[in-house]
């Protein structure tokens, strides 16, 4: 497989630990209908004004309502209103390392203690087990993942083993062939048959490019039809004469051209198969 096989696969694993980061629902990130979104998006319409921050708070990690409002639980000290160079009153105070600023009638709401009737310092019963549920499903989910990557690892270490004794096999009797000398070559031949193979291609090409351009195309290509055999060798091939066939067929025209014509019929049926189980080894090995 190519590099990005897996590339969908560990994006959406890290996009779970982004929410686990941020200390966020899994279960509202997946879709899970919530109470508790919905209790906030109500809460925060209670509020007239915007929250002001010195400097501006990054888009992906704003400062909201609930943290005023816990903020002010946890320190009723520092929430106090402050009177502006202009006569305006409003609450300022440091939170996440910026400082805010908030409107005097947001103040006073927050003040009040009307908002303390709802539980905003910890999620709702019902979302929790919401939220249980979710863990449990990703955990299996999880754990089938890495069960299967492990599969598919020790898998993949095994074949990569096979395919680099294939190899090593190929290259072996490569060499073998090139160091003993052919009965039918020439004496006065120079150059081994492995070098009149390498000159065979030019010197800008990149067999490994064009072949995987021919697997992509393969691929790409509809399933064979159904006129080929089993074993890929067209059925037109499988269904040649037989030798005893054209033997007979000769011997009825004469006793005196039985064996040439014997020979001439036997030789083109022993070529035609020849060259369809050729193409057949040829084939397989594409395929691995």
């Amino acid at each position: 497989g190519d590099a990005d096989t897996f590339a969908d696969i560990i994006g959406l694993i890290g996009e779970y630990e982004n929410v686990l980061d941020r200390h966020e629902s899994l279960a509202a990130s997946l879709g899970a209908k919530l109470t508790g979104p919905r209790l906030l998006r109500g809460i925060e319409k209670f509020f007239d004004g915007p929250i002001k921050t010195t400097p501006l708070q990054p888009f992906s990690n704003p400062i909201g309502w609930l943290d005023v409002v816990s903020f002010a639980r946890s320190n009723p000290k520092d929430f106090t209103l402050v009177q502006k160079a202009d006569g305006t009153r409003c609450c300022q105070f440091v939170l996440k390392g910026s400082q805010v600023e908030i409107m005097e009638d947001d103040w006073r709401l927050v003040w009040s203690g009307a908002l303390d009737r709802f539980p905003l310092d910890h999620p709702l019963e019902e979302d929790e087990t919401a939220e249980l549920a979710t863990l449990d499903i990703l955990e299996q989910r999880t754990s089938i993942l890495y069960k299967k990557a492990d599969e598919v690892a020790a898998r993949a270490r095994i074949l990569n083993h096979r395919l680099g004794q294939r190899k090593q096999d190929i290259r072996r009797r490569r060499s073998t062939q090139d160091t003993l000398p052919s009965r039918y070559q020439p004496t006065n031949s120079t150059g081994s048959s492995s070098s009149q193979r390498t000159a065979s291609f030019s010197a800008g090409y990149d067999l490994h490019a064009d072949l995987l351009q021919q697997f992509l195309a393969a691929s790409a290509s509809p399933p064979p039809s159904r006129s080929t055999s089993v074993t890929g060798i067209p059925i037109t091939t499988l269904s040649q004469p037989s030798p005893s066939h054209s033997v007979t067929h000769s011997q009825a025209h004469g006793p005196r051209y039985s064996g040439h014509a014997a020979e001439t019929a036997v030789q083109p049926v022993m070529d035609s198969r020849e060259a369809a189980f050729r193409s057949l080894i040829t084939q397989r090995t594409d395929q691995l």
